[in-house]
């Protein structure tokens, strides 16, 4: 039921990942059953069908224990208990007081679990002097005035808040001041506790609306299902149902074969303000902690996430929907810095096709602040790259995100949805120009860039191209600015006549701020580049005759010059920020042939559907195909035994001939079973192809393997 991790985990001394950590609850109950039953050893797939895990996962998690098993043997079940009671903790007595003993707080009380696990009820305290001295099972109960005595006579180390809203943060202040440093809230509040304390919530409403909204996609399919019944695949049924079960697929394997399991959550300038936005923007670094811990988490087999200036969304292939909405939901909070409660109204969340119209919209610059620009595409190719580079990006979205870039590739060359050649940059310089032309607003201008980005880069591109007079680069890599000054002043480049342009150290920036008429910054900062004091000063160092206004573009996020420049705009001054873009994208006119790029999606959505479908069935397929030949090898073998006297034309006719009779028997039913798995629904017809032949579920996933390393090596191959 916990929704939430801990605000501030402690730091391991094993360095077991938190994600393990809240599974080891989990194989300590299967194993404390199994042990019950004196079963002595356990396979890692037994084990991980009854915790519900996956079992890579799970020998993964046990590797941190230091616990491989034995190879043909299994796991040892007595010593895999001790291992996972001494991590958690359990094999000393853990006193806990329950805080708040209304209807919530009596039934934790007499929750005979507890002291079964090691945990002891100490005390059971409330703040109403009528529930004083009332037994609740087999305690008193005491008063709040008691409880800094009560934790301190007990060593209490663990509380558990049961209270209202309104009183909880005073409840978790007094316990933690006495000594609590693991509380357990039950309250619908967040809580603010210092660095040391661990804070794990509960909060069932939240569970129930990701159950809702389940159940909700459940209907919608029911209804899509009704209204095409008289197609509907034998995988429907009872039997595939049961053949699933039979090859060890379980429940979240057997969810997963009915379509894709593809989740996205984000939150982008259309759903959160820019000062969430900023707060939770991530480095390149927090990037492949996320996609790495994700990868970690159950229930996530892929993850990649696409982080640009305006939008960060976390992409998995998840086998339980409200798990994963509940898991990536807390990763972004964890790896963002912003609390999971504050994140929440912020965040969307897209779930198979609506999870690929959602990507291939943003790849078309659909969603994009500046409708129709072309930058996405290289930060989607980016988030490939990442999720490729550390692997945690495995068939489904290395196909997603290549498809992706098709898609945003075939609008932008197949519609004028961009023909403004309009981006993040000249959106900005339109601002700063107020109603003028950019082109005549930046003619003969001195501007500074700040950064080398790719951003940076279009933005001193963009500026040569209008007429700037010189252009001076800051990067932290002075070489990396060198390299974009040499570019844009090379024959060919985008320079008009005269112009110039160079690099300069960062230290030089206060420098050459006071010389420029244009300033644009995108740097990867986590701090301020250019302070409102600073820009005060290069505005004091400006030469008497400059009467231009100081203009400042701010690309970055976070953000990049101080918010407070705003205050100085009548001073000779004037900053456009994100902020300022995400107000004026509101009320920009739709960009031309949007309707168009809308088809072209939709389309693609359903082709790739389809073709997810279609690979579904392939290992199935080609795991028949095999049987087949190794039935037909081996009935040529035992004919060679008893027609030893046929010579070798003979025999290789009769070889031939039977090979095509398989053939020919297998080719109508393989191609027609791939056009039906390619419909919607129709990932039920591989399970009746593996029930009818008796396939041995271990070849099809052997075929499924190679073929995903097969599509990782020719996708790396790709983008290389």
């Amino acid at each position: 039921m916990a929704t939430g991790r801990t605000h501030r985990p402690a730091t391991r001394s094993r360095g077991i990942p938190e994600a393990t950590v809240a599974r080891l609850p989990l194989y300590l109950r299967a194993l404390t059953a199994l042990s019950e039953r004196s079963v002595p050893t356990v396979s890692s797939e037994e084990l991980a069908a009854a915790a519900g895990v996956n079992s890579a996962k799970l020998r993964k998690d046990f590797s941190y224990l230091g616990s491989y098993g034995t190879r043909g043997v299994g796991y040892d079940v007595e010593y895999l208990v001790y291992q996972i009671s001494r991590e958690l903790g359990l094999t000393q007595d853990w006193p806990v007081v329950i805080v708040g003993i209304g209807n919530l707080g009596a039934a934790l009380a007499n929750y005979g679990g507890f002291a079964s696990r090691g945990f002891r009820v100490a005390a059971l305290i409330d703040a109403d002097p009528a529930m004083a001295g009332k037994p609740v099972a087999g305690l008193p109960v005491r008063h709040t005035d008691e409880l800094e005595s009560i934790i301190s006579d007990n060593g209490v180390s663990i509380g558990v808040i049961a209270t209202p809203a309104g009183a909880a943060q005073q409840v978790c202040d007094r316990l933690v001041a006495a000594g609590v440093t693991s509380i357990l809230n039950f309250a619908p509040t967040v809580l603010v506790v210092p660095d040391g304390v661990d804070v794990r919530k509960v909060d069932l409403s939240i569970e129930l609306q990701i159950l809702a909204f389940h159940e909700q996609r459940k209907a919608e399919r029911r209804d899509r299902g009704g209204r095409s019944r008289r197609h509907a695949p034998p995988g429907r049924g009872r039997r595939a149902r049961r053949c699933g079960r039979q090859e060890g697929t379980g429940r979240g394997r057997a969810r997963r074969d009915a379509g894709m399991s593809l989740l996205v959550v984000g939150l982008s300038h259309r759903s959160a303000p820019v000062s969430v936005l900023e707060r939770a923007a991530l480095t390149r670094e927090t990037q492949a902690r996320l996609v790495h811990d994700t990868l970690t988490a159950e229930p996530a087999t892929e993850a990649a996430v696409l982080a640009t200036c305006n939008r960060i969304e976390l992409y998995a292939d998840v086998d339980k929907f409200h798990a994963g909405v509940a898991e990536l939901s807390t990763l972004l909070a964890r790896h963002s810095g912003v609390s999971l409660e504050e994140l929440t109204p912020y965040l969307y969340v897209h779930y198979e096709d609506r999870a690929v119209h959602h990507l291939f919209s943003v790849a078309c610059g659909l969603d994009s602040m500046v409708v129709g620009e072309g930058q996405i595409l290289g930060q989607i190719k980016d988030a490939l790259a990442l999720g490729q580079e550390l692997h945690t990006a495995g068939r489904l979205l290395n196909d997603l995100f290549q498809q992706a870039l098709r898609v945003g590739k075939r609008a932008h060359s197949e519609t004028g949805i961009d023909k403004a050649d309009q981006s993040l940059v000249t959106f900005g310089l339109e601002r700063l120009a107020s109603g003028v032309p950019v082109a005549d607003w930046v003619a003969g201008k001195r501007a500074l860039v700040i950064g080398a980005s790719s951003m940076s880069s279009l933005a001193a591109a963009t500026l040569a191209r209008a007429g700037a007079a010189h252009v001076a680069i800051a990067n932290r890599t002075l070489e990396r600015a060198r390299r974009l000054a040499q570019i844009l002043t090379e024959p060919g480049g985008p320079g008009t006549a005269g112009f110039t342009a160079s690099a300069v150290e960062m230290t030089a920036v206060a420098e050459e701020l006071a010389l420029a008429d244009i300033v644009v910054s995108c740097t990867g900062a986590t701090g301020l580049v250019l302070t409102v004091e600073a820009v005060r000063d290069a505005l004091a160092a400006r030469p008497a005759a400059a009467d231009v206004t100081l203009a400042l573009l701010d690309l970055a996020m976070p953000r990049d010059i101080d918010a407070a420049v705003h205050r100085l705009e009548g001073q000779g001054t004037r900053l456009v920020d994100i902020e300022t873009l995400a107000e004026a994208s509101a009320d920009a006119p739709m960009a031309a042939d949007v309707d168009q790029v809308r088809s072209i999606v939709s389309d693609e959505v359903a082709a790739f559907g389809a073709a997810q479908r279609a690979a579904h069935i392939t290992p199935t397929v080609v795991a028949l195909r095999t049987m087949a030949a190794d039935v037909v090898a081996g009935e040529i073998a035992r004919l060679n035994g008893r027609l030893p006297d046929l010579d070798d034309k003979q025999r290789a006719e009769i070889t031939q001939t039977v090979r095509r009779v398989v053939d020919k028997l297998l080719h109508a039913p393989t191609v027609r079973v791939k056009e039906l798995a390619s419909t919607p629904g129709g990932a039920g017809y591989a399970d009746a192809l593996r029930e009818l032949f008796d396939l041995d579920p271990q070849a099809v996933a052997a075929v499924s393997r190679a073929d995903t390393r097969a599509d990782r090596h020719n996708t790396a191959r790709e983008s290389a």
